[in-house]
């Protein structure tokens, strides 16, 4: 995301920043974990979306897979 934004912010169109979403992983800290050590829950499953998503709204391309 740095290469992408820094990109970007230079108004550097020709570079590609690629990321296979098999090779990319969002931790997860259930709520009864966090409560524990007091800190706050992480949904995994869900913020590993929604950050891909945010990638791609800032021109990241986002594949299944590389081959």
């Amino acid at each position: 995301m740095a290469l992408r934004l820094s990109a970007n912010s230079d108004q550097v169109r020709d570079i590609r920043v690629i990321v296979p979403t098999d090779c990319v992983d969002t931790y997860d800290l259930p709520v009864d974990v966090a409560r524990h050590w007091v800190f706050l829950p992480h949904a995994g499953d869900l913020l590993h979306l929604v950050f891909l998503y945010h990638m791609a709204l800032n021109g990241v391309e986002i594949f299944s897979t590389v081959e």
